[in-house]
């Protein structure tokens, strides 16, 4: 389809919002940052510590919530499946350790409290710093600092919440139910089987890999980025501000995608509902197979790439840009209809046989839709 003529009034129009945006973007991990009270030019540095002391402890286990509080520091998480692993009756064991900088190792506590219904494990500190105090996070170098580093091996069937301020999240080979939340930090699971899961960044990557979700899956990051492959759920729900989100091989009921300034890639995804949308940032769908699906941005291109068919009916509209098909089968060119205005285009592909429906929405971008090379024409 020919480029519509777009007068000189609304092109100096487009260029204005363009540098707004991008003056926007460029802030917004500075906003960030800014929201978590973080002065991003200090660097904690948690790499040579005066003092280091580890710490095992074995604590019975009934099935209780396990929750774990460590302002700084870094959690890792694995179910016990090594059958050498034996114990009496269920236990999960607890390695923790602690390093210091500028203070004694007795300064830097690790608490355990019990319940009947939960194992609450949190860390605190004698000195009174603004690197350990949670609600001041304006750190000097020079301050008093120490940090736990946690291994915590679970049997199966646990439900676990991790909260951390500063520091990374990793789990692997977990079964359970998991709530993660790092303030600053990545957060990265592999090869867990879990009935939900919800993980929490504010400034960070969020990682997941080769994991099953019985239930809901939800990510958030307001500034990093999100990797999602090889992941199976019933629906997903991924959110960031300021990030790219990729997601490679996945299957669900629902998946539902968000950014504000970042692009969204999804490939190879089975999916029964797809929802994405994105108000700065460019939108590609790949060999996937949507029976319903809703791809929107308001600046940034589109691009459809189709696995061999059936195809899905869809429709797809731009105000200011244009819409280009590749490769369109003869078979299916008497279903396409097209729409051109001085402004922006749009066609409605409606094949005769058409299972589901893909609307493709973009304000000010492209679109671009690619049939599969085997069946062109």
């Amino acid at each position: 389809m020919n480029a519509p003529i777009v007068p000189r009034r609304l092109l100096t129009l487009a260029l204005a919002l363009v540098v707004g945006l991008v003056a926007a973007g460029c802030e917004l991990e500075d906003l960030a940052l800014n929201r978590l009270n973080v002065n991003a030019s200090v660097n904690v540095d948690t790499s040579n510590p005066d003092a280091t002391e580890t710490v095992t402890t074995d604590i019975p286990f009934s099935g209780q919530r396990v929750v774990v509080d460590n302002p700084i520091g870094g959690i890792a998480i694995e179910t016990v499946e090594d059958p050498g692993y034996v114990a009496v009756r269920p236990t999960m064991r607890i390695e923790a350790s602690k390093n210091v900088k500028g203070m004694a190792l007795d300064d830097l506590r690790i608490h355990t409290d019990r319940t009947p219904d939960e194992t609450r494990i949190r860390v605190t500190t004698a000195i009174k710093s603004a690197r350990n105090d949670v609600e001041n996070r304006a750190r000097e170098a020079d301050e008093p600092l120490g940090w736990v580093d946690f291994t915590i091996r679970l049997p199966e069937a646990a439900v676990v919440t991790l909260r951390q301020d500063m520091g990374s999240i990793r789990v692997t080979n977990f079964r359970g139910e998991l709530t993660a939340t790092t303030d600053i930090g990545d957060i990265e699971i592999r090869n867990a089987e879990t009935a939900a899961m919800s993980l929490r960044t504010e400034l960070g990557s969020l990682s997941l890999r080769r994991t099953t979700i019985q239930e809901n899956l939800t990510l958030t990051s307001t500034a990093g980025e999100v990797e999602v492959r090889d992941v199976q759920f019933g629906q997903a729900e991924i959110d960031t501000q300021a990030g790219e989100v990729q997601v490679r091989g996945v299957r669900g009921q629902r998946l539902e995608i968000s950014t504000q300034l970042g692009e969204i890639d999804v490939i190879a995804a089975e999916v029964t509902q797809l929802d994405l949308a994105s108000q700065m940032g460019e939108i590609g769908l790949r060999d996937s197979r949507i029976t319903q699906g809703d791809v929107r941005t308001q600046w940034g291109e589109i691009d459809v790439r189709l696995p061999s068919g059936p195809f899905p009916r869809i429709r797809a509209s731009t105000q200011a840009g244009e819409v280009d098909v590749h490769r369109l089968p003869s078979s299916l060119r008497a279903a396409l209809q097209q729409r051109g205005s001085w402004l922006g285009e749009g066609i409605d592909l409606n094949p005769p046989d058409a299972q589901g429906m893909l609307d493709l929405k973009t304000q000010l971008g492209e679109i671009q839709i690619v049939f599969p090379e085997t069946m062109a024409p």
